[in-house]
């Protein structure tokens, strides 16, 4: 009796296997299908998982940390001794600024990349259209090659250097800058420019020359500072008019700032992470950002904001891998030393 319901589970078991298998068929034969479903149905934890894991997928350089293939008689060589060490301070966790995995050179030896070169590698393998190119598309196309064009991205500076010259050309934009909010909950938080003034001509060298990370607004002071404090956006036809404007950087730069679309970027949870402003629409009689614009720019910052976090997570969890590394190499160091005495 036992072995005839064991049977009945297996046979119903491989049934289903079956099923799922020409349902998997039945929808890669139908591609149109698939789409429309999960542009309708798609909840944004899946659009969440779907972006990392394809991140990851096309991102062979890029390897989750604890990702490990070897056996464990290697992992004496793997403890840490071989790896270079650098001091890593709570502020410096807490940033979560840009991070350089570790790779090994030509002769074997680990060491850490310079300043985002993994990922400007990794981008010059991966074409991103022109101005031209993207202009002659109509608007959901270019919705979708600008999302496309940041999902791969796990570099944070990378990420927002792409976000904001995809902003200038979605909008229309003179200028746009990002400013990311920083600081725990139980502390008092403030917003701090990623990178500032980039226009859609503006290299990934220029801005990271000049991220003016000294700059910091509270929450719920000035234009951005209340939108990251609200989670709203606010659209300013005449910046000169309002009161939370501050001139300050037009008298410095030698700009004049006309108009203002400021826009909270939030994770998949709802929270702001970070705000996203873009100056001065580029027309021919000088008119403000309007509604249409505002619902574009929401429309692309959700995406935005599912990446940016991504990417946060992922250079702190690589952060994390290595203060494990120096962990583990002190103790390594420590334990020779006994052995010795």
């Amino acid at each position: 009796m036992s072995g005839d319901m064991e049977y009945d589970k297996s046979s119903h078991s491989l049934e289903i296997t079956e099923e799922y298998g020409n349902m998997e068929i039945w929808l890669d034969a139908h591609p149109e299908f698939v789409h429309d479903y999960f542009a309708r149905k798609a909840k944004k934890s899946m659009v969440d998982g779907w972006l990392l894991s394809h991140a990851l997928a096309h991102s062979p350089s890029l390897q989750l940390p604890g990702d490990n293939n070897s056996s464990g008689s290697n992992s004496r060589n793997n403890s840490g001794t071989n790896t270079p060490v650098r001091k890593i301070s709570a502020q410096e966790f807490d940033r979560g600024d840009t991070l350089d995995p570790i790779i090994s050179t030509i002769d074997g030896t680990p060491t850490f990349l310079g300043p985002s070169t993994s990922c400007q590698s990794l981008s010059s393998k991966c074409h991103r259209r022109s101005r031209s190119e993207l202009k002659a598309l109509d608007e959901k196309e270019l919705m979708y090659e600008l999302v496309i064009d940041i999902c791969n991205d796990l570099d944070v500076t990378s990420l927002c250097h792409k976000i904001l010259q995809n902003v200038c050309c979605l909008l229309n934009a003179d200028r746009c800058s990002l400013f990311l909010v920083h600081g725990r909950e139980s502390e008092e938080r403030y917003l701090a420019p990623k990178l500032f003034d980039v226009s859609a001509d503006t290299t990934l060298q220029e801005v990271s020359e000049n991220r003016g990370q000294s700059i910091k607004v509270p929450l719920g002071t000035g234009i951005i500072g209340n939108v990251a404090q609200t989670g709203e956006p606010l659209n300013i036809p005449d910046a000169y008019k309002d009161p939370r404007f501050n001139n300050e950087i037009d008298m410095k730069m030698g700009y004049k700032t006309r108009s203002i679309l400021s826009m909270p970027i939030k994770d998949c949870s709802g929270k702001v992470i970070g705000v996203a402003q873009a100056v001065n629409k580029i027309s021919i009689q000088e008119e403000p950002f309007d509604e249409h614009d505002e619902k574009v720019f929401g429309s692309y910052l959700a995406f935005c904001g599912i990446g940016l976090k991504n990417a946060q997570l992922y250079e702190k969890s690589l952060l994390e891998n290595r203060r494990n590394q120096e962990n583990n190499g002190v103790q390594y160091t420590l334990s020779q030393c006994c052995t010795k005495k």
